[in-house]
């Protein structure tokens, strides 16, 4: 948790959630905040080959900053901070992102579950505050279970993969 003193801080600011994720707006409201969240329109359509995985992960991050700060402002609407994030995980030099479909969410978590092999799960963040952008990336090594194709159509069906 945060000191008191800058917890209280940011009790006191409009803050807004560039993200369609639930989890990470249950994340944040747990925190108790002041949180709205947005999700943008932002097209994920950079090409890994061109970046680093921690300046994909960031860059795309900061497109769905940018993208809610221009649709709220076009509303006359100026919060505080604007938080952005975006995930993407690595197995064995493959890079995996949200997947578009009940069909790809299955297929990557059987990949993702079928070695012993560690996963890699590379976050993004960018935190757009007044005039300032603060971009860094968090990478933590991930091992999954071995999983049924039974347990992996069950995860799937709560729409959190």
């Amino acid at each position: 948790m945060f000191p008191a003193d800058i917890h209280e801080e940011l009790k006191s600011l409009h803050i807004v959630l560039a993200s369609s994720s639930k989890i990470r707006e249950n994340l944040l409201k747990r925190l108790n905040l002041n949180i709205e969240a947005y999700a943008p329109n932002f097209e994920e359509d950079l090409n890994p080959d061109h970046y680093s995985i921690s300046d994909f992960v960031e860059e795309t991050a900061l497109g769905k900053v940018l993208d809610i700060e221009s649709y709220l402002n076009e509303r006359g609407i100026r919060p505080d901070m604007i938080i952005g994030a975006d995930t993407m995980v690595e197995h064995q030099g493959q890079l995996y992102g949200k997947p578009k479909t009940k069909e790809e969410a299955i297929s990557i978590l059987a990949k993702l579950t079928s070695s012993q092999l560690p996963n890699i799960v590379h976050t993004g963040v960018v935190i757009k505050y007044k005039n300032q952008i603060v971009k860094f990336v968090e990478s933590t090594i991930l091992y999954m279970t071995k999983l049924t194709r039974k347990e992996i159509l069950t995860y799937v069906d709560t729409e959190e993969a």
